[in-house]
């Protein structure tokens, strides 16, 4: 008998506290998650957090789940979830509040973001390629090879808080080679953006302390929004987290990494 939860195969060696499996049904899917407040967002680092791995999750699938709260229950104290139905490798839209500022003191904002999370970064490496694009911004993002995430969005570039509309569509790394073949052929590449990623979760919100290849180091700050709420309730809770890590507003940037990029090869 095993269980998944979002494509982890759970064992003794990652999850030792989880003894009793029998209280499980074969080949169903969970999630470990510590808030009710994700809503309907992917929890796959979540997982990682609560179950506080010292080891970024490898996922063996990236189905999207949806779930409802009749259906959560507590075991050991971790709070899981039974998704109702699942729908392999389809998109989900999504809206994230974010700002992004570059840093100085980089061991002193990772001292803070982990004050604040409660608990140490997870390790993240990723590569991202974009491609050309008419309107928004596309890019494929790969994780050491073992999966891939095509990222559609559309943000615009402003300083402060600024809305993040996008969508995710997952694939596992050979379908992820053969997307990346065709959508260079079709669209061409506008640039690649490689860095390490030091990952805090600070309720609905990713702090994200990145140090991007060819550029330095940088804060980004993602508060995942839910259904109900609007774009200013999303601001308030960015500028609450951008003053508590010590980031002043002259140090935000507007744009992406990528363009960042463009303008110091160009």
């Amino acid at each position: 008998m095993y269980i998944e939860i979002l494509g982890f195969n759970i064992d003794d060696k990652t999850m030792m506290f989880m003894n009793d499996k029998s209280m499980f049904e074969e080949n169903l899917y969970f999630a470990c998650i510590l808030t009710n407040s994700l809503s309907a967002e992917p929890l796959a680092w979540q997982f990682g957090i609560c179950t506080n791995t010292n080891f970024p999750p490898k996922l063996q699938n990236y189905e999207i789940f949806y779930y409802i709260d009749a259906v959560l229950f507590c075991y050991r104290g971790y709070l899981f979830v039974r998704f109702i139905k699942f729908y392999p490798y389809c998109n989900m839209s999504l809206r994230n509040v974010e700002i992004k500022a570059k840093i100085t003191d980089y061991d002193n904002i990772c001292k803070v973001a982990e004050e604040l999370s409660g608990k140490s970064a997870t390790l993240i490496k990723q590569d991202d390629t974009f491609y050309n694009v008419n309107e928004g911004r596309l890019k494929l993002r790969t994780f050491e090879e073992a999966s891939a995430t095509l990222v559609r969005y559309d943000r615009v570039d402003e300083g402060g808080p600024k809305l993040s509309n996008y969508e995710l569509l997952q694939f596992d790394s050979e379908q992820a080679k053969l997307l990346d073949t065709m959508l260079k052929k079709c669209l061409g590449i506008r640039g690649r953006v490689v860095k390490e990623r030091k990952l805090y979760m600070v309720d609905q919100t990713r702090i994200h302390i990145d140090t991007v290849h060819d550029l330095g180091h940088f804060m980004e700050l993602e508060v995942v929004l839910r259904t109900e709420q609007t774009l200013e309730e999303g601001q308030k809770i960015a500028k609450d987290l951008q003053t508590k890590l010590g980031v002043k507003d002259e140090d935000l940037i507007e744009c992406a990494y990528v363009d960042l990029l463009d303008k110091k090869n160009n």
